[in-house]
C-alpha cells in the first residue's frame, strides 16, 4: 500500500514538473519560431548551400567551395553536407530563392510534416480516451526534441513523415498499399541511411512486395541523385567523404548523444564551453582511460544490438502472426535502438521517438510503471535543453548526455514491454 502511494506522488510530481518545465521551454523557443529571421537554422543553411552548389555545377562535397557559397550568399550558421546528392537534388528549387524566404519556407514545410506525421500516429496508435488525454496531447505538442528540430531546420520531420506513412500503409491487405509503404521507406533510406534497418522487419514478416519497392525506390533515388543531383562525380564524392561521415565513430563531440561518444566521453578530459562568455570547464573523467569508454561503449552497442535483433527475429518468425498486422511495435523497437546506436546521434533525432511513445500510450497507458518511465524519459529530455546551464552548475560528464540517459530508458521500458507482447503470443 505504502509503495502504491509513493508510486502516485512521484508520478503526480513527474506530471506536474515534466508539464512547468517544458512550458518554459516552449515559452522561450516560441518567439524564435514566430519571428523566423532569428531562427539559428544551422542545417537550412546546408541544405540550401548544397542545392545552390548543385545549381551552379560546382562540387558538392568541398568544404572550400561551400564556404565561398556560404560568404556569398551572407549565411553565418551553417555545417557541412554529408547526405547523399539525392537530397540537395530535392532542395534545388529553394535554393533559387532568397535565403531569409527558404528558411520560412522550410519551417512551413516541417509544421506540415510534423503535423501530418501527429495525425498518421493518432491512426495507428490512437490515444488512451481517459480525463488525462489532453495532458498527453499538450505533453507531445511541447516535445522538446520537436522545436529544438525546427530551429535547425532539420530533415527529421520529412523522415518521420516517411516512416509513419510506411507504417501506415504497411498494415493494408492491399497489395498496392503494401508497395507504397515499401516505397517511402526507400525515399527514407535514400535521403539519411538509418531508415534502411527498417527493411529487416519487413523481411522477416514476409512482405516481399513491399521490400521490392524499397529497393526500388532507393534505385531510383540514386539515379536521380546522378542525374539531378551533379552528375557521378557528386555521387562517388559522397560514397568517399559523406558516407564515412555518416559512420565514423570517432565523432565524440558533447553534441553527439550515441552510445560510443557517450562512454567515451565519461573516460577522458572533457571540455565544454560555459555559460559565461570565453569561458570553458574541463571535466575530470571517472577513470582516465579512453580505451575503457570506447570498449564499453563497443560492448554495450553489441549487447543492445542483439537484444533488439532477438526480439525481432522471435516476434516475426511465428508462422502464426497476421502477415497485415501493423509494423508499428518493430518500427518503433528499432527506432529506439538506432538512436542509441547510430554512430552520431544529435538531439533532433529524438523526434523519431514519437513513434514507440505512442505505441506504449496506446496499449499500455494504464500500466503506472509504463507511465512513470515514460515521464521520466521526457524531462531527461527536458533537462538536456537547459545543458549549459546545468554543467556550469555541476560538472559532470553525466550531465553532457541527460538525453541519451532519458533514451535508455525508453528502450529498456520498449523492449521490456515487447518482450511482454511476445510471452503473451507464445502462451496464445
Amino acid at each position: 500500500m505504502k509503495k502504491q502511494v509513493f508510486l502516485s506522488w512521484l508520478e503526480k510530481a513527474l506530471l506536474i514538473i515534466t508539464l512547468a518545465v517544458g512550458s518554459i521551454i516552449f515559452v522561450g523557443t516560441l518567439p524564435a519560431l514566430i519571428r523566423s529571421d532569428s531562427i539559428e537554422a544551422w542545417d537550412t543553411g546546408v541544405y540550401y548551400l548544397a542545392a545552390h552548389l548543385i545549381n551552379e555545377d560546382l562540387p558538392l562535397y568541398n568544404p572550400a567551395q561551400m564556404a565561398q557559397a556560404a560568404e556569398a550568399n551572407g549565411i553565418a550558421n551553417h555545417a557541412y553536407y554529408f547526405y547523399p546528392p539525392f537530397f540537395a537534388a530535392l532542395f534545388r528549387p529553394l535554393a533559387y530563392l532568397p535565403y531569409a524566404t527558404t528558411i520560412e519556407l522550410w519551417l512551413l514545410l516541417n509544421l506540415s510534416f510534423w503535423a501530418i506525421s501527429l495525425f498518421l500516429l493518432l491512426k495507428i496508435a490512437p490515444l488512451p480516451s481517459n480525463p488525462l488525454r489532453f495532458l498527453l496531447v499538450f505533453l507531445i505538442l511541447i516535445f522538446p526534441p520537436t522545436y529544438a528540430t525546427l530551429l535547425l531546420g532539420q530533415v527529421n520531420f520529412l523522415l518521420l513523415l516517411l516512416i509513419t506513412s510506411s507504417i501506415y500503409f504497411s498494415a493494408s491487405p492491399d497489395r498496392r498499399k503494401q508497395s507504397l509503404a515499401g516505397f517511402f521507406l526507400g525515399i527514407a533510406a535514400s535521403i539519411k541511411l538509418i531508415p534502411l534497418v527498417f527493411g529487416l522487419p519487413i523481411l522477416l514478416r514476409r512482405k516481399f512486395l513491399a521490400f521490392t519497392f524499397l529497393i526500388l525506390a532507393i534505385f531510383a533515388a540514386f539515379l536521380f541523385g546522378i542525374g539531378a543531383g551533379g552528375g557521378l562525380k557528386n555521387t562517388t564524392g559522397w560514397l568517399s567523404t559523406g558516407l564515412h561521415s555518416t559512420i565514423n565513430l570517432t565523432k565524440t563531440s558533447y553534441n553527439n548523444l550515441s552510445i560510443y561518444a557517450v562512454l567515451e566521453r565519461s573516460f577522458r578530459t572533457e571540455i565544454f564551453p560555459a555559460a559565461r562568455q570565453n569561458t570553458i570547464i574541463t571535466f575530470a573523467p571517472l577513470i582516465n582511460i579512453p580505451a575503457l569508454g570506447t570498449f564499453l561503449g563497443l560492448f554495450l552497442a553489441l549487447v543492445i544490438g542483439l537484444t533488439t535483433l532477438y526480439c525481432l527475429i522471435s516476434q516475426n518468425i511465428n508462422p502464426q502472426k497476421p502477415r497485415e498486422e501493423s509494423l508499428l511495435w518493430d518500427f518503433a523497437l528499432i527506432i529506439s535502438t538506432v538512436t542509441l546506436l547510430s554512430p552520431v546521434v544529435e538531439y533532433h533525432y529524438y523526434v523519431w521517438l514519437l513513434v514507440p511513445t505512442f505505441a506504449l500510450l496506446n496499449s499500455h497507458s494504464k500500466a503506472q510503471f509504463v507511465r512513470i518511465s515514460l515521464l521520466l524519459t521526457y524531462f531527461f529530455f527536458e533537462l538536456d535543453r537547459f545543458r549549459v546551464l546545468l554543467v556550469t552548475l555541476l560538472p559532470l560528464p553525466f550531465v553532457l548526455s541527460l538525453g541519451f540517459y532519458g533514451n535508455v530508458i525508453l528502450w529498456l521500458l520498449f523492449t521490456y514491454v515487447y518482450n511482454k507482447k511476445l510471452e503473451k503470443r507464445i502462451a496464445e
